[in-house]
């Protein structure tokens, strides 16, 4: 039985990845359990002693309206497919979780849970990262493009292409869309920046993208000449984010006008 198997490997002392491998299941799943046998005390020999429906009442309790708790998902694999394409976020996956299983977690459980999840096995611990006021702004084109300029004439629909920047230190943000990621509108939305932030910060972070480096490197990246002319312009340094370094950029960063340098 998964149960006894579980808790006879947890004594012995092996991994929550050994035992998953060992009886063919997740590494939730043995989290799960494991966490449920804590809670009620409940040791290996102790469980041989009871039947099966004894064991899985005690391990797969039900609430006072006669429905069982139902189980987490796999949020190991939910946490590896959310890390590996950055496009998806939380209710992308549950929807294609309920998809799989219709009676399964509502919304809000499953966020509840997968947070919970996160905390439980330090999957939310990371590096802190200090940052200077005024001295980097982070630059990127938003991932996904959206259909929402309108011609009134011609009725056809266009798509709107997002260019963020965002204050390293404090996360203050600007957005522009433009209709197309070319050049022009690359160095025409830093100089719009620029204007609305009353300022510039001494080093520009851009993103890999071939409108700001024209060759990516980890160790020698090439800016894009038209680039470099801009960075000479307002006296600014380039340097952009490491290949495969996602915490070089920062999610919630705004930098006070004081700590900005005037735009001549």
């Amino acid at each position: 039985m998964t149960v006894l198997e579980i808790l006879r490997l947890t004594e012995k002392g092996h991994s929550q990845r050994q035992i998953a491998t060992s009886i063919k299941c997740s590494k939730t799943t043995v989290y799960e359990i494991q966490k449920r046998c804590r809670e009620i005390g409940l040791s290996y020999s102790q469980a041989t002693e009871l039947t099966d429906p004894e064991l899985k009442s005690l391990v797969y309790p039900v609430y006072s309206n006669r429905k069982m708790i139902k189980p987490d998902p796999d949020f190991d694999s939910i946490q590896k497919a959310l890390q590996k394409d950055p496009k998806k976020n939380l209710q992308y996956v549950w929807e294609d979780y309920r998809l799989n299983k219709p009676d399964g977690l509502s919304y809000s459980q499953f966020c509840e849970r997968f947070k919970r999840w996160k905390n439980e096995s330090g999957q939310n611990v990371s590096m802190h990262i200090e940052r200077e006021p005024g001295k980097e702004v982070l630059i990127d084109w938003m991932g996904d493009s959206l259909e929402i300029v309108y011609d009134a004439i011609t009725g056809q629909v266009f798509k709107a292409y997002f260019f963020i920047t965002t204050l390293g230190y404090s996360g203050y943000p600007y957005v522009e869309a433009f209709p197309d990621q070319k050049q022009q509108n690359w160095q025409r939305g830093h100089v719009n920046a620029f204007n609305y932030y009353g300022g510039t910060s001494l080093i520009l972070v851009p993103d890999n993208l071939k409108t700001g480096v024209t060759k990516a490197s980890y160790y020698e990246p090439a800016i894009n000449q038209a680039y470099w002319e801009l960075a000479k312009h307002y006296n600014v340094a380039v340097i952009p984010a490491r290949i495969r370094k996602p915490k070089d950029y920062a999610e919630d960063i705004v930098i006070p006008n004081y700590c900005l340098r005037n735009v001549s």
